[in-house]
């Protein structure tokens, strides 16, 4: 998976659970292929099947999450980062991935919560300066907005930044 393709990923997985099916490690990394190809329910299926296995799986709930996204069902991914975020707190992805949920759902305020958190754990991730821009944005706060998206541009990622300027959001 490393390498890019997730078809030759999914049968090593698929290989290692005809082996083992109790393997959590190829449930949730084969999860993880099927949400690179844009095949959710597949990936859900595996991360519930890796949870029933270990309900203590963080990243099977962190993967499921990806999935339910994938399906615009924001509320159910939500809670699958809830969950991992409660087994592992300093799970940077988890974290960013429930604020795009809650920005996707106009919980503008929470998502703005988890993408401050993101930037404690790693602060020179310039997408979420963008999300949390586009948060900032949402709740009528064009100067902070403007402010993190030139912040996420000083890492590289502009286009927040330029949109906003083009705009004449920010000057």
């Amino acid at each position: 998976l490393s390498r890019g393709d997730s078809d030759c990923a999914i049968a090593y997985y698929n290989k290692a659970l005809e082996k083992n099916p109790r393997f959590v490690e190829a449930y949730y990394s084969r999860a993880t292929a099927w949400n690179i190809k844009n095949e959710p329910d597949r990936a859900i299926d595996d991360c519930t099947k890796a949870l029933d296995i270990n309900p203590h799986c963080s990243k099977a709930c962190s993967n499921r999450g990806v999935a339910w996204i994938k399906k615009e069902d924001y509320n159910r991914a939500i809670i699958d980062f809830s969950m991992a975020l409660k087994m592992n707190p300093q799970d940077a992805n988890a974290r960013k991935n429930r604020g795009i949920a809650w920005l996707k759902i106009g919980k503008y305020n929470r998502a703005i919560t988890d993408f401050s958190r993101v930037l404690k754990i790693d602060p020179q991730e310039a997408r979420i300066y963008g999300y949390r821009g586009i948060a900032m944005w949402k709740m009528a706060n064009l100067k902070e907005a403007c402010y993190n998206w030139n912040l996420a541009c000083q890492f590289n990622s502009c286009q927040y930044y330029i949109m906003s300027i083009k705009k004449g959001f920010c000057k």
